[in-house]
């Protein structure tokens, strides 16, 4: 997955990674400083497994969050899009993680 400061996946590169982040502010993993910047994302992934990526309100992979699914390939602009708890994504992702699709609920699925 990838995520970029800016709509349509421009401005600064913040990051991309096969793996886990699950804190995106703590200067470790594919994403470094960059807590609460993201304005697109993509899931750049294969079908199969866990293959969707749950984008996280805090850090630590846990309470609300986003699912995008990889065939859905990315979110343009995250001001359209809304954690579980009901908060823009936009500029609020602190942690990401693959996941199943099983585990994202109905009303987590970003576009």
């Amino acid at each position: 997955m990838h995520a970029w400061d800016w709509t349509d996946c421009t401005g600064t590169y913040l990051g991309g990674t096969t793996g886990n982040d699950l804190d995106w502010g703590d200067g470790a993993g594919a994403f470094t400083n960059a807590s609460n910047r993201a304005r697109s994302v993509m899931n750049a992934g294969f079908f199969g497994g866990r293959d969707v990526v749950a984008f996280y309100f805090l850090p630590g992979g846990n309470g609300s969050y986003g699912c995008l699914a990889p065939g859905e390939l990315y979110a343009d602009y995250l001001g359209d899009n809304t954690f579980t708890n009901g908060a823009s994504m936009d500029r609020n992702i602190m942690a990401s993680q693959w996941v199943t699709a099983s585990a994202c609920a109905g009303n987590s699925w970003i576009t």
